[in-house]
C-alpha cells in the first residue's frame, strides 16, 4: 500500500483543470477564448504566478496553470462612443458626433510591478487609460473619469493609444525626469480619420503614472508639462509626408529600455511608405524628448527596402555568448523577425546593444562637431526639427575635447504647472537641451551581428531564453502553427513543435526555479496555450538525446533516459547538452562459444558507483557478474555464459552475434554493444564441407582455430598444440597435369596433383566428381606408384543430360568415409559432348581444336568414337543446300533483307560466293551471317514490275537453289477499321488493303506520329497502335513503309480527345463489393465510344492478398527451415499488387465495368477467405486504351471496399422441392452485405428461365418469383444462383403436375383439415352460445364477487403503503465488518482466467524441468519479450479459424501471467493491439469498438485494467461496494426468502419477488458456545460465556436459521475460513440435560396431494429467546432414530425424513404450477377471492428506498474524479488520439469507447461479481438485485435516452427517476478526466513499474510457458511464414523461434 500511495501521490498532485491536448506531450494546459475575443497581448507575474491576457473586448485574469476556477474576466467593450467625442460619450455639442457601439481594442497593456498595477489603454474613449490592480484585474485603481464637472482638467484627455483597429501603439514602464518615477513612455500610429482631440500624426510620449491628490484625472497626463504648453511629446515633423496631404504610416512594434536612471528608451518601427524599419533612442533623463534620434536596420546583407515587414522584437537584458562570434560583453540583445514581402520566408535579425548605441553617439558626434559627416567627409546624420541644425557650418556645438557625458553649458530647468517643486540636474550632451540640433536621423544603417533565415515560413511571435548562463534560445511562433526553437549561439534550429493553430499575439516564457524546462504561454485565435519548450523523453537514446542539441536536455547515463539538468541525475552521470560522446562500449577479442571465458569490453565514460549500487552484465537477456578495472575504470569484465545458453550460429557462418549490455542495479541497461561468439568446430561439419581445413585456417578468426587431420575437425587453438595452425600444411589439390577438357562417352583417368596428403590416406581415398547441375560419380583414387604428390581417379566413363556443349565439373577427394581432403570447384575438369549444336559438318570440324571434334557420316564425335570417314577439313564436307527463306516476297523496288537457313553454307562470309534472288543480286551482311546454317542479304534493286523466281547460293563453286520462288509485289492500302482514336493513344487500327504482308521491315506513320507495333494479321491485313499526340489532330494521312517504300492513305484517321469519366455509380449507392468480383459498376463519362479496351485496376496491399490465399499446413525438417530462410533473404517486393477486370462500352457516354476479382478468392464454392469480421480496401484506377488515370472523387483517390464473399447455400431438400409458377422461392445465403450487393444484382436461374428476384430478407434469405412451367414434357429443373463471378447451382425444384397448383399429396390433408375447422367453429357456436345463458343466470353473483373484490384490493393497498411507510430503515445494524479483499493473487485468478488455472500458483521448487525443455523457454521467453514477435504471434493465432474466443482468452492471460512482471512492456504491446483494433473496427462501425471481448487485445486489455484497478478497489471503491452487497443480504434476511425458488421479499428484481402476503414472526434466538466441540471462532473475536442474540423468522428453514447463526458469529471472518453450513448441525438446548438437534432435510406430508412442505423452525415448536448453538456434525444421522414432531394444525401431517419418492414436489413458503414459468400460488389458507399481484411491486420500491443511499455511494466512489486511477486517465486520453488520428470528432463515439473500456467492461463485472474481488458468499437473493444495479449502471453509462414506458419492463422503471443523475455523473467523469493532464508514456511506464514492484509474487510461469507453447506448436507454420513476411521481424528472432523448436523437441525426444 505504502509503494502505491507514494506512486498515486505523485502522479495526482498538481493535477490541474487545464486540458492537455497534444499527445506529443509539449501541450499540458489550455485556455479557451470566445471567436469574438481574439488575444492581443500576454502579460505574466512571476511573482504571484499570475497570467494577464488583453483581448478584444476583454481582459482576462488567470493562475499559471490555466485553471478556469481562477478565472476573473472583465468586459471592457463594445461600448457607445464616437471618435468626435470626449470620453464616456461627452460630445460638446459637437457636430456629426453619433455615438456608435464601438469595439474596445486593448492596445496597450503594461505591468506596473512597483506599484501593483496593470495599465490599460483601448482604442475606445479617445484612447485613455486605466490601472487596474494586480491581484484583481477587476478592480480599477485609477482612471481618468471624473467625479465631478469641476476637478476635471479635458486637455488631459490626450489619447495615449490610437484609435483605428489596425493602428498600432507601443509602450514601455520605466525611469523617466520626473521625480515621480517611473513613467510610461509611449509611441502610437497616426489615425486615419479626423479627430478632434487627437494629434494628426504619429507621437511619442512620456506620460506620468502618478495619482495627483489635485486633480483625480491627471494620471496618465504628460510626465513634464509646462505652464506654457511644452510638454513631453514628440509629433513627427510634417515635412517628413511622402505625398501631398500624407505622412508616413508608422507602425510601432516595439518599446523597450535599458536599466537605470541614466539609461535609454529604445522604439523599433517601419515606416511603410518607404518600406523602412527603423530604431530611435530616447534618454530617461531627457525632459522635452530632444534626444530623439532614429537609425534605419538592415540583415542579411539587404537594402534597407529589402528588409521586408516587421513582425516581432524582444530585448534580451542577459545575454550568453558561448560559440557565438559576437561581443556581446554583459550587454544585450535585440532579435527582430521580419516577413519577406514576397511571401518567400522569414529572417532573425540579432543587433547588440552596444553596436546599436554606439552607431546613436557615433551620428551625434558627427552632428555636434562635425556638421553631420564622418570622418570620410559623407553626411551621416541631419536633424530634422527645430532652428539648430547638424549642417550649419556656422554653428558648431562642442569643442574638438569635449564627449557625449559632458554637461552642457548652460540649462534652466523648466517650471512645470503640476510640479512646482520640480529641478532637474543640467543634462549631458548625449541627452541635449532646448539649443542643439534635435530629431536627428541617421542615414548610415544599422547593421545586424547575426541572422538567421527559413523560406516558407511566416514568422508571428518571438521570444528569448539564456540557458546555463550560456546559450541564448530563441522561440519562434509561426502563422503555420509551429514553434521553432532556435539555438542562436550555434545557428540551429533543434526543435520544431506542431501546435496546430497560427500564433497570432507575443510568446510569454515561464521560467520558474522550481521547473527544469521552463514553460511558454503561446496565443492563438482561440485559445491560450501553456506549453513545454522541450520534451527530453522523445529522445530514447543517448545519441539521439546528445545528437538533437537541444540545450535543456541532457543524458544521464544510470538512469538511460534523456532529462534535464535540474533533474535528480548524478553529476558524473550527466552528459551535458551539446557534449558529442555518449557512453559506448566495444568487446576487446571474440570469443569460441564453447569455451568458458571472460569477456573484456571497453566502456567509455562509465560513471563510478555510489556505496549500494553495482553493474551487471546482461547476455541477450541472461545477466552475469561484472568487474571493474580498479585502475582503468573503463575496462569492465564479463563472464560469458556457457554455449549451449547461447543462440545458434547464423545460417552458413560459424558465429554469432549476441547481445551484451551493461545494468545498473538489476533495471537500467545503460549501454550495449554486440559480443561475438566463433565457434570453430562448424567448420567441416555445419560449412565447407569440401575444403574444411583452408576453412578452419583461413576465416575472419585468423590464428583462433586449428584443424586436426587425425580427427577431420577444426579446434580452437586454445584446446591444443598438436594440429594443423597454417594454411599451407592443409591437404590441398594443386593441379592436373592432364587437359582440363575431357570428352564424355569414353573412358577417362582424372590425375590430380596432391601436397600434404596424410599419410593414412594411401589406401581408403575416393575421388567425388560432380558435373554442374547434373550428375556425380564416385570412384576409388589412390597414389601414383612412387609419389605421395599424384592421386589417380579411377577411369571410367563419364556423361551428361545437358544439352550444352560443354559443363564444367569439379573434384573432391576423400580418405575415409567422409573425411574430406580437398576440392576444386570446377577446375581443372571440363566435359564437353560434340554432338550437341553441330548437326551439319562445318559446324563440326570448326569446334574448338581442343575438342578434336570431327564429322563422321551424320554425326559430330571424336576421332575414336568413328570407325571410318573421319572428317576434319571444311572442303570435305559436302555442299551447301537452302532449307528456308524469309520473308517470301518484297516490294517492287527492293530493299528486303532476305533470310535465308539451310546447311554448309560456308564456315565464314568469304566462302559465300553470290546469292541472287530471281535473278537480282543479293548483298550479304556479314554481321548476321551465321556459320554454316544462315545467311542474310540486302537486294539492291528489283525490277519494274511484280516478278518471281528462285533463291542461288555459291559457295566453294557449289550453287544450291530454293524449292520455292521469291515474289515482288505492290501493296496497296484500302481502308482503316478504325478511323479515330484518343490523343493519349492505344488505339488498335486494322489497316485492310493487298499485299501488305511483304517486306522485312514495315512501319506505319499517321502523320508524323508512329503507330507502334506493326503486326502482318494476314496477306490483306496489317495491324498497330498508335502512339500519343499533343494534341487532338483530325484528318491524319497513313503512311506504310515496306522496305522504305511508302504507300498513302489520306485523311483516314483523326485524334480527339481523351474520353473522360465524370460520374460513377453501382446499385446500392455504395462503392463496395466482395472477393471474387464481378459486381458492376456503372460509368458516365464523354467520348467513352472511341474506347477499344478498358479495363478496371483495384490496387490492394500485398498482405490482404496473404490473408485470402490459403495457407498450406505446416511441414517440419530441414527442408521447410531452408525454404524459410530462403524467403527470408529474397529482397523485398512491393507492397501493393494490382487485379483488372475488363469493361464493356455501351455507346459515348456510359461504360459498365465489373468490380476485379481479388486472386486466390473462389469464384464457384461456398468458401470465404476474410474474416467476417475483415474489410479490405482497393484503390481504383480506370485505364482507357493508352489513358491511364486513378479514380478521383472532390480530390481524393476513389477507394472500393471488399467484403467477404456470399455464401450461398443448397435448397433443403436439394433435390425434389415442389414449385409452382407465381410462388416465391427462397434460397439461403449469409454475407449478402447490403453495401456490395443488391437484389437487382442477384440471378436466380430455374433450368433456362430467369426467377426474378424478389427481396433479399435480412441478407440471409434471397426471394425470386417462380417463372412459369415451360410447355415441354421436362419436371425437373436445376436451381443456378450468381452474383457478379460467383455461381452456384443449388438443387433441383420440380413443378407441380395439375392445373390447380396442388400437388396429390397435399390435396387429403388439406379436406380433412377442413372438415376439422368446420367442427371447431361449430362446438365453438354452441359453447359461447351456453356461456351467454349462464352468465344472464348468474348475473347477481358476479356484482357480489366484484364488491369483495374491491374490497380485498382496498386491504391490499393499505397493506402496501403500510410497508413502504414502516420498513424504511437505514440499516445501521450493519455495523464495522471489515473490507474482506481477496489477496492479489485471488484477485488475479478470479479476474484472468473463468476457472482455476495451474499456472496462478507459486511454482514448486523441486519441480525440474527437463534442461532442453527450460533452455527453450528461455528463448521463448525472450521472444515474448520481443515485441514485434508477440504482436505477430498474436494476430497469426486470431487468423486461424479454429482459434475459438476461449482460446483467445486463455492466451491473454497467458501472456499477462509471463509478462507480469514487466507491465510496462504489457502495456506498450497492449495499446498497439488496441490501436490495430480501432483500426481495423471503425471503419465498418466505430460504435462497437470495444464493446466485446472476442479478440485477444481486448481480453488482455481487462486483465491490464483488473490490475491497475486493484488498489483502486481496496482503498477507494471497494468499501461502498461490500457495504452494498452487505446491505442487501440483511435487507433480504429481515423478510420471508423461499428456500426452494429463490423468491424473496426484499428485492430489486422484479423475477426474484415473493408475490405473496407470509405471515411469520420474528424469533430472537440466544446462540451459546461453551462446548469443546462448538465452532465459534477464537476468544479474541467472541466471548463465549455472552450468548449472541440473533434474529430469525419463524417462516425459516432450519438451513436458513443456519445461514443467519453463521453470519452473526462468523462475521469478521472470511467466508473461505469459515465452516460450511453441512459441515454443522443446529442444536437446541432446553433446561441442563436438553439438547435436541434439529435437522434441515425434513418435511412434511400433504395427504391428499403429492405436495412436501420442507419444515420451518416454527414447525419445531422454537419459542422467543431459545438457546440454540452450532456444533460439528460428527456421523449422518440415522432416519430411524431421529426424533420426529407432528404438526398441531388442522392440515398436520406425519412429518418424515425429506425423500420424496419420483413424483413428490417439494416446496417452502409457495407451491409452483410449472417448474420453467414459475407461477406461484400461496400454500396458506386464505379466502377466496384473488388478490392483484402487481401491487406487490410496491416492496421493490421499499427496497430501492432502504437501498438508495448506498447504491449512490458506490456510483460516487467509481465515478469519484478526485482519485482517478492513473490507467484510466492514461487509456482514456489515449482513446481520444486514437479517434484524432481516424478523424473522429462524434464526442458520442469517443463516448462509447470509454464506456466500453472501462465503466462497461471493468465496473459492471465488479458490480455483478463481487466475489470475484472480496471473500465472501453471493446467494442468488443478492445476486438478482445486484443484476439490477449493474443494469442501471449500464444504462447510465448509455448515450441513448433513457425513457421507459408503462410497458417498459419493471426493472427499467425502478430506477427511471435516477438514471439521468447517475448520466450526469458519467458525463462529468469523462470530462473532469479530459481536464486533468495527460500522464506521458514515461510516467505510465514508471506507474506499471511500480505496480510490477508492489506485486513482487511468483506465478508458475513455466506452466503458462507450456501451454502458450502448445498454440506456438499446433500453428507453428503459420507463424513461421507471417514471420517471414512481416520486414518489421528481424533474422535472429525466427532464428530464436527455430532454436525454441528444436530444443524443446529434441529435449522430449531425447530426454
Amino acid at each position: 500500500m505504502v509503494c502505491y500511495a507514494t506512486l498515486l501521490l505523485s502522479l495526482v498532485v498538481g493535477f490541474s483543470h487545464g486540458l492537455q491536448v497534444a499527445s506529443d506531450g509539449y501541450i499540458t494546459h489550455k485556455f479557451q477564448l470566445q471567436k469574438e475575443h481574439p488575444p492581443i497581448h500576454i502579460l505574466l507575474d512571476n511573482n504571484s504566478d499570475t497570467l494577464y491576457i488583453s483581448a478584444v473586448n476583454r481582459l482576462y485574469q488567470l493562475d499559471a496553470n490555466l485553471n478556469p476556477i481562477s478565472l476573473i474576466e472583465v468586459k471592457t467593450g463594445p461600448v457607445n462612443d464616437s471618435v468626435r467625442c470626449l470620453p464616456y460619450g461627452r460630445c460638446q455639442d459637437k457636430p456629426d458626433s453619433v455615438l456608435n457601439l464601438t469595439d474596445n481594442y486593448n492596445k496597450l497593456f503594461l505591468m506596473d510591478t512597483q506599484s501593483n498595477r496593470i495599465i490599460v489603454c483601448g482604442s475606445v474613449y479617445q484612447g485613455i487609460c486605466e490601472a487596474r490592480s494586480m491581484s484583481n484585474i477587476s478592480a480599477i485603481v485609477a482612471e481618468n473619469r471624473c467625479k465631478s464637472e469641476e476637478k476635471c482638467v479635458y486637455r488631459d484627455y490626450a489619447p495615449v493609444t490610437c484609435l483605428d483597429k489596425n493602428c498600432t501603439s507601443v509602450g514601455v514602464i520605466a525611469e523617466g525626469p520626473t521625480v515621480y518615477n517611473p513613467v510610461m513612455y509611449t509611441a502610437t500610429s497616426a489615425s486615419t480619420f479626423e479627430n478632434y482631440y487627437a494629434p494628426q500624426g504619429n507621437v511619442v510620449t512620456a506620460r506620468s503614472l502618478h495619482i495627483n491628490a489635485t486633480y483625480e484625472n491627471y494620471i496618465f497626463g504628460y510626465a513634464i508639462d509646462t505652464a506654457i504648453g511644452d510638454k513631453s511629446e514628440l509629433l513627427e515633423p510634417s515635412e517628413r509626408k511622402i505625398s501631398e496631404g500624407g505622412m508616413y504610416n508608422i507602425l510601432y512594434n516595439y518599446a523597450f529600455a535599458t536599466d537605470g536612471v541614466d539609461g535609454f528608451v529604445y522604439f523599433i518601427f517601419q515606416r511603410e511608405g518607404e518600406q523602412a524599419t527603423l530604431i530611435s533612442r530616447l534618454c530617461k533623463q531627457d525632459d522635452f524628448l530632444r534626444s530623439y534620434i532614429t537609425i534605419k536596420m538592415t540583415c542579411d546583407g539587404k537594402r534597407v527596402e529589402e528588409m521586408g515587414q516587421i513582425i516581432n522584437a524582444y530585448y534580451q537584458k542577459s545575454a550568453g555568448s558561448q560559440d557565438m562570434n559576437v561581443n556581446v560583453d554583459g550587454d544585450g540583445l535585440l532579435y527582430v523577425t521580419f516577413k519577406d514581402y514576397a511571401g518567400s520566408g522569414s529572417s532573425l535579425c540579432v543587433y547588440t546593444l552596444r553596436d546599436i548605441n554606439q552607431a546613436f553617439d557615433d551620428a551625434v558626434l558627427a552632428c555636434y562637431k562635425n556638421t553631420g559627416k564622418n570622418r570620410a567627409g559623407e553626411t551621416i546624420v541631419v536633424s530634422r526639427e527645430g532652428r539648430w541644425k547638424c549642417n550649419d557650418p556656422n554653428l558648431s556645438y562642442m569643442s574638438i575635447d569635449q564627449t557625449l557625458d559632458d554637461h552642457v553649458g548652460s540649462y534652466t530647468p523648466p517650471t512645470l504647472a503640476f510640479y512646482p517643486g520640480y529641478n532637474r540636474k543640467k543634462p549631458t550632451y548625449r541627452c541635449g537641451v532646448n539649443y542643439l540640433p534635435r530629431g536627428l536621423e541617421v542615414f548610415v544603417p544599422l547593421k545586424a551581428a547575426w541572422s538567421h533565415h527559413q523560406g516558407n515560413v511566416a514568422f508571428s511571435g518571438l521570444t528569448v531564453d539564456l540557458v546555463d548562463a550560456k546559450i541564448n534560445v530563441a522561440f519562434i511562433g509561426t502563422a503555420g502553427g509551429n514553434l521553432i526553437e532556435l539555438d542562436v549561439n550555434h545557428k540551429k534550429v533543434f526543435n520544431n513543435v506542431k501546435v496546430g493553430s497560427p500564433m497570432i499575439a507575443e510568446l510569454v516564457l515561464d521560467k520558474q526555479p522550481t521547473s527544469s524546462i521552463p514553460h511558454l504561454y503561446v496565443a492563438t485565435a482561440k485559445q491560450i496555450l501553456r506549453l513545454k519548450v522541450s520534451k527530453c523523453s522523445r529522445h530514447k537514446t543517448c545519441s539521439d538525446c546528445l545528437g538533437a542539441r537541444d540545450p535543456y536536455c541532457g543524458w544521464c547515463i544510470l538512469s538511460s533516459s534523456c532529462i534535464p539538468k535540474t533533474e535528480d541525475c548524478p553529476l558524473q552521470s550527466w552528459l551535458k547538452p551539446l557534449s558529442n560522446q555518449c557512453v559506448e562500449a566495444t568487446v576487446q577479442e571474440p570469443l569460441e562459444r564453447n569455451l568458458q571465458e571472460t569477456v573484456i569490453m571497453q566502456v567509455k565514460l562509465l560513471p563510478a558507483l555510489a556505496a549500494g549500487d553495482k553493474y551487471e552484465c546482461v547476455f541477450d537477456g541472461t545477466p552475469s557478474p561484472v568487474i571493474v578495472d580498479g585502475s582503468n575504470r573503463e575496462m569492465v569484465s564479463c563472464k560469458a555464459p556457457d554455449g549451449d545458453q547461447l543462440p545458434s550460429n547464423f545460417p552458413g557462418e560459424d558465429y554469432v552475434n549476441v547481445s551484451l549490455s551493461i545494468r545498473y542495479n538489476g533495471k537500467t541497461e545503460i549501454v550495449s554493444t554486440l559480443a561475438t561468439f566463433y565457434q570453430c568446430s562448424a567448420h567441416g561439419r555445419t560449412i565447407n564441407t569440401l575444403q574444411p581445413c583452408q576453412s578452419c585456417l583461413v576465416n575472419q578468426w585468423r590464428n583462433k582455430c586449428s584443424w586436426c587431420i587425425e580427427s577431420n575437425r577444426c579446434v580452437s587453438i586454445n584446446t591444443t598444440t598438436e594440429c594443423l595452425d597454417s594454411e599451407e600444411q592443409c591437404p590441398m589439390i594443386t593441379s592436373s597435369n592432364r587437359s582440363q577438357i575431357l570428352p564424355i562417352g569414353v573412358d577417362r583417368e582424372i590425375v590430380l596433383n596432391v601436397t600434404n596428403l596424410p599419410s593414412e590416406a594411401a589406401d581408403e581415398m575416393t575421388c567425388k566428381v560432380m558435373i554442374e547441375n547434373d550428375k556425380s560419380f564416385r570412384v576409388k583414387a589412390k597414389l601414383t606408384p612412387g609419389s605421395r604428390s599424384q592421386i589417380r581417379c579411377a577411369s571410367r566413363v563419364y556423361d551428361y543430360s545437358q544439352a550444352k556443349i560443354e559443363v564444367p565439373a569439379n573434384v573432391s577427394v576423400y580418405w575415409k568415409p567422409d573425411f574430406t581432403i580437398d576440392v576444386k570447384e570446377f577446375n581443372p575438369i571440363v566435359f564437353y559432348n560434340c554432338t550437341v549444336s553441330r548437326d551439319d559438318c562445318s559446324l563440326c570440324v570448326t569446334s574448338k581444336s581442343e575438342y578434336r571434334c570431327g564429322w563422321c557420316g551424320s554425326k559430330c564425335v571424336i576421332e575414336s568414337m568413328c570407325s571410318k570417314n573421319w572428317v576434319t577439313d571444311d572442303a570435305s564436307c559436302p555442299g551447301p543446300a537452302i532449307k528456308s527463306f524469309n520473308p517470301k516476297s518484297g516490294p517492287v523496288g527492293g530493299n528486303t533483307v532476305v533470310n535465308i537457313s539451310g546447311t554448309n553454307m560456308g564456315v565464314r562470309v568469304g566462302d559465300i560466293e553470290s546469292i541472287t534472288v530471281a535473278g537480282m543480286t543479293c548483298r550479304v551482311i556479314p554481321e548476321l551471317y551465321q556459320i554454316s546454317n544462315k545467311v542474310s542479304c540486302r537486294l539492291d534493286s528489283s525490277s519494274k514490275s511484280a516478278i518471281s523466281g528462285k533463291i542461288r547460293i555459291r559457295v566453294r563453286s557449289i550453287e544450291a537453289a530454293s524449292a520455292e520462288d521469291f515474289q515482288f509485289k505492290e501493296p496497296i492500302l484500302e481502308k482503316l477499321s478504325t478511323p479515330e482514336g484518343p490523343k493519349s493513344g492505344g488505339t488498335k487500327v486494322l489497316i485492310s488493303g493487298k499485299h501488305l504482308d511483304i517486306g522485312s521491315e514495315r512501319s506505319v506513320l499517321f502523320g508524323d506520329y508512329a503507330c507502334n507495333r506493326p503486326v502482318v494479321i494476314s496477306e490483306n491485313s496489317l495491324e498497330c497502335i498508335t502512339s500519343n499526340a499533343s494534341r487532338p489532330i483530325p484528318n491524319l494521312a497513313v503512311t506504310v513503309r515496306f522496305d522504305g517504300k511508302s504507300v498513302l492513305l489520306p485523311n483516314a484517321f483523326s485524334y480527339l480527345r481523351d474520353p473522360e469519366i465524370t460520374s460513377f455509380s453501382t446499385a446500392t449507392g455504395t462503392l463496395a463489393t466482395f472477393l471474387a468480383g464481378g459486381r458492376d459498376i456503372e460509368f458516365s463519362g464523354e467520348r467513352l465510344h472511341i474506347v477499344q479496351k478498358a479495363n478496371l485496376i483495384a490496387i490492394v496491399r500485398k498482405e490482404v492478398v496473404g490473408k485470402i490465399n490459403s495457407r498450406k499446413r505446416r511441414r517440419r525438417g530441414a527442408e521447410r527451415i531452408l525454404r524459410s530462410w530462403r524467403r527470408l533473404r529474397r529482397s523485398a517486393s512491393d507492397d501493393f499488387v494490382s487485379f483488372s477486370s475488363r469493361c464493356r462500352v455501351e455507346n459515348g457516354t456510359r461504360m459498365i465495368c465489373p468490380t476485379p476479382q481479388i486472386s486466390g478468392a473462389p469464384s464457384s464454392d461456398n468458401s470465404t477467405n476474410l474474416l467476417d469480421t475483415g474489410l479490405a480496401e482497393g484503390t481504383l484506377r480506370i485505364r482507357m486504351d493508352n489513358v491511364n488515370e486513378p479514380l478521383v472523387e472532390n480530390g481524393d483517390a476513389v477507394k472500393l471496399t471488399y467484403y467477404p464473399n456470399p455464401i450461398i447455400y443448397d435448397l433443403k431438400p436439394r433435390r425434389g422441392l415442389e414449385i409452382r409458377g407465381g410462388s416465391l422461392l427462397e434460397v439461403n445465403a449469409s454475407h449478402l452485405n447490403p453495401d456490395a450487393v443488391d437484389p437487382s444484382e442477384i440471378i436466380v436461374m430455374i433450368g433456362d428461365l430467369p426467377c426474378d428476384v424478389d427481396s433479399v430478407k435480412g441478407s440471409r434469405t434471397i426471394r425470386c418469383k417462380v417463372p412459369a412451367k415451360p410447355d415441354d414434357k421436362q419436371n425437373q429443373f436445376g436451381v443456378t444462383v450468381q452474383i457478379g463471378n460467383l455461381t452456384r447451382e443449388v438443387g433441383e425444384v420440380q413443378y407441380t403436375t395439375d392445373g390447380s397448383g396442388i400437388s396429390d399429396r397435399f390435396k387429403i390433408p388439406m379436406i380433412v383439415g377442413g372438415v376439422v375447422v368446420l367442427i371447431i367453429l361449430v362446438v365453438l357456436g354452441v359453447f359461447c352460445f351456453r356461456k351467454q345463458k349462464h352468465y344472464i343466470a348468474n348475473k347477481k353473483g358476479y356484482q357480489i364477487e366484484l364488491e369483495n373484490l374491491e374490497k380485498t384490493v382496498q386491504a391490499d393497498f393499505r397493506k402496501a403503503f403500510a410497508e413502504l411507510s414502516i420498513d424504511m430503515t437505514d440499516l445501521a445494524d450493519i455495523g464495522d465488518v471489515g473490507l474482506p479483499v481477496l489477496t492479489y493473487r485471488q484477485y488475479a485468478s478470479n479476474m484472468f482466467f473463468p476457472n482455476y488455472h495451474p499456472c496462478m500458483k507459486e511454482p514448486n521448487p523441486n519441480d525440474k524441468p527437463i534442461l532442453g525443455v527450460h533452455q527453450g523457454f528461455v528463448q521463448f521467453d525472450l521472444l515474448i519479450s520481443n515485441k514485434q514477435f508477440l504482436m505477430a504471434f498474436i494476430r497469426t493465432l486470431e487468423q486461424q479459424k479454429g482459434f475459438s474466443n476461449r482460446d483467445k482468452g486463455n492466451v491473454a492471460s497467458l501472456i499477462t501471467v509471463v509478462l507480469h512482471k514487466k507491465l510496462d512492456y504489457f502495456t506498450e504491446v497492449m495499446k498497439s493491439l488496441i490501436s490495430d483494433l480501432v483500426a481495423s473496427s471503425v471503419e465498418r462501425n466505430p460504435k462497437v469498438v470495444l464493446r466485446r471481448t472476442e479478440s485477444v487485445a481486448e481480453r488482455m486489455f481487462s486483465n491490464w485494467l483488473a490490475i491497475c484497478l486493484f488498489q483502486f478497489i481496496k482503498e477507494t471503491a471497494g468499501k461502498p461496494l461490500f457495504l452494498l452487497q452487505k446491505a442487501i443480504k440483511h435487507q433480504v434476511s429481515k423478510g420471508p426468502l423461499d428456500e426452494i425458488t429463490g423468491k424473496t421479499r426484499y428485492t430489486l428484481s422484479d423475477d426474484s419477488l415473493l408475490k405473496e402476503d407470509i405471515p411469520c414472526e420474528i424469533l430472537k434466538l440466544q446462540i451459546i458456545g461453551l462446548k469443546e466441540k462448538t465452532l465459534f471462532v477464537s476468544q479474541k473475536e467472541t466471548n463465549p460465556e455472552e450468548p449472541i442474540i440473533v434474529k430469525v423468522l419463524s417462516c425459516d428453514t432450519i438451513s436458513q436459521v443456519k445461514e443467519k447463526i453463521m453470519d452473526a458469529v462468523y462475521k469478521k471472518v472470511p467466508f473461505s475460513q469459515r465452516p460450511r453450513a453441512e459441515q454443522l448441525d443446529l442444536e437446541w438446548r432446553h433446561g441442563r440435560s436438553g439438547h435436541l438437534i434439529l435437522p434441515g432435510n425434513d418435511h412434511v406430508n400433504d395427504p391428499t396431494t403429492r405436495w412436501r412442505r420442507v419444515m420451518t423452525i416454527k414447525d419445531y415448536k422454537v419459542e422467543n429467546n431459545a438457546t440454540m448453538t452450532l456444533v460439528q456434525r460428527e456421523q449422518k444421522i440415522d432416519d430411524l432414530n431421529e426424533t420426529h414432531f407432528t404438526s398441531n394444525g388442522a392440515d398436520s401431517s406425519v412429518v418424515s425424513p425429506m425423500l420424496p419418492d419420483e413424483n413428490a414436489r417439494v416446496y417452502h413458503l409457495v407451491k409452483y404450477a410449472d417448474e420453467i414459468e414459475q407461477k406461484r400460488e400461496s400454500s396458506i389458507l386464505r379466502d377466496k377471492h384473488k388478490h392483484i399481484l402487481d401491487l406487490y411491486l410496491l416492496r421493490l420500491i421499499n427496497m430501492k428506498g432502504i437501498l438508495q443511499n448506498y447504491v449512490d455511494e458506490v456510483f460516487r466512489s467509481i465515478l469519484n474524479t478526485d482519485t482517478i486511477p492513473p490507467a484510466v486517465k492514461h487509456f482514456f486520453d489515449f482513446l481520444d488520439e486514437l479517434a484524432k488520428s481516424h478523424s473522429i470528432e462524434d464526442e458520442e463515439i469517443l463516448h462509447l469507447w470509454k464506456t466500453n473500456s472501462v465503466l462497461g467492461r471493468f465496473w459492471v463485472t465488479i458490480l455483478k461479481s463481487p466475489e470475484s474481488v472480496f471473500d465472501i458468499d453471493k446467494p442468488e437473493s443478492v445476486a438478482s438485485s445486484m443484476a439490477v444495479i449493474s443494469q442501471t449502471f449500464i444504462d447510465a453509462c448509455s448515450v441513448q435516452e433513457h425513457q421507459p414506458t408503462k410497458d417498459s419492463p419493471i426493472n427499467k422503471q425502478l430506477y427511471a427517476k435516477e438514471i439521468p443523475t447517475y448520466k450526469n455523473l458519467v458525463q462529468k467523469y469523462y470530462s473532469d478526466i479530459r481536464q486533468l493532464p495527460t500522464i506521458s508514456d514515461q510516467d505510465m511506464s514508471a506507474h506499471m513499474t511500480e505496480i510490477s514492484r508492489c506485486h513482487d509474487l511468483e506465478f508458475d510461469v513455466h506452466a503458462a510457458h507450456n501451454e502458450l507453447w502448445g498454440y506456438v506448436n499446433k500453428y507453428y507454420e503459420e507463424i513461421q511464414e507471417t514471420l517471414s513476411i512481416d520486414s518489421s521481424v528481424t533474422q535472429l528472432v525466427i532464428q530464436r523461434l527455430q532454436q525454441a523448436y528444436t530444443l524443446i523437441y529434441s529435449s522430449i525426444d531425447n530426454p
